[in-house]
């Protein structure tokens, strides 16, 4: 269970405070070339094993596109499986109004300098403004209120997700958010077309950075390493269409692809977790040489024959 540099479990330097600017330099694709290697590195060493099962939803997604695209190599021998919960690559179609806000470049321009201007470089910090008033107000109306915000940011359809634990999700949201993370995401709608590009610093900075007044996109060809996908039918954060475009980039590699009745929250939340306590781990038992009997009915079909046979079962009809 890894955790991303900036939330309140993981903001600690060796040099720096979080108060400063420096901390919060960093975006996914740092985490993704620096952070998540570290923590692969640190679980193999500690383990003796060769290789991972990686699991990412959203962000922790993103910054394994990203990250294996520019280190190709590092993540190929690392990475057994990995598999993408609603994974935000191209963010076109997204409709969240906070990121279509953002989408402008005067609006982008706004925000970064009244961020810099105060020092909230730390957007979502865990504090009771934050976290303590958010619980407060999803207690109001039964959760009603809770019920709005997550279908306007996250999940068309609130009815799939477990929403009686809100004070519980609450009480840990929000737990700190770099805010170039966000900048990023904001940059990818801004874009004509579907695509996945790395942090736009302006033409200057651009041209010291990557030798082109623009930046490159991520070469997402690059990954080299069997990937699931798990998209989401009612996710406004990674919109299906743009699952889809990010299938279509990956799917030379792409073992597992389907779209679920699900949000993006849903995929931690839902009522239901058939979708992981079956699909996902029938994946991930099955690049593990393991079994269950619990996952025979999956749809990924490969590990349902393999299941079968070491089980002695009777195939299915399908």
């Amino acid at each position: 269970m890894g955790n991303n540099r900036g939330n309140r479990f993981s903001d600690q330097h060796t040099s720096l405070r979080p108060s400063s600017k420096a901390y919060w330099d960093f975006d996914w694709e740092d985490m993704g070339t620096k952070d998540t290697p570290a923590n692969i590195d640190y679980v193999l060493n500690f383990t003796g094993f060769e290789k991972i099962t990686y699991i990412g939803h959203s962000e922790g997604t993103t910054q394994i596109m990203s990250g294996a695209s520019l280190i190709p190599e590092y993540y190929k021998a690392k990475m057994n499986i990995c598999i993408f919960l609603a994974p935000p690559a191209s963010m076109k179609n997204n409709s969240v109004l906070l990121f279509e806000l953002l989408a402008l470049p005067v609006n982008r321009a706004m925000v970064t300098a009244m961020i810099e201007t105060i020092h909230l470089y730390n957007i979502l910090p865990y504090n009771f403004a934050t976290t303590g008033v958010a619980v407060l107000f999803c207690n109001l109306f039964n959760g009603s209120l809770c019920d709005l915000v997550l279908a306007l940011v996250m999940d068309t359809d609130p009815t799939i997700d477990n929403t009686d634990r809100y004070d519980m999700y609450m009480s840990n949201e929000p737990s700190g958010a770099g805010y170039r993370n966000i900048i990023h995401y904001a940059q990818l709608i801004d874009y004509n077309v579907e695509t996945f590009k790395r942090y736009d610093w302006g033409k200057r900075e651009n041209q010291k950075r990557y030798g082109s007044d623009s930046p490159p996109d991520y070469n997402l060809k690059a990954l080299d390493f069997p990937i699931a996908m798990f998209g989401g039918s009612q996710d406004k954060m990674a919109d299906p269409k743009d699952v889809e475009w990010t299938y279509n980039q990956l799917k030379d590699k792409v073992i597992f692809y389907h779209q679920y009745y699900l949000g993006h929250m849903s995929f931690a939340i839902a009522k239901s977790m058939d979708y992981f306590l079956v699909d996902v781990m029938a994946i991930v038992n099955h690049y593990n040489g393991m079994c269950d009997e619990s996952t025979l009915n999956s749809n990924y079909q490969p590990g349902n024959v393999e299941c079968m046979q070491k089980l002695g079962v009777e195939p299915f009809l399908y």
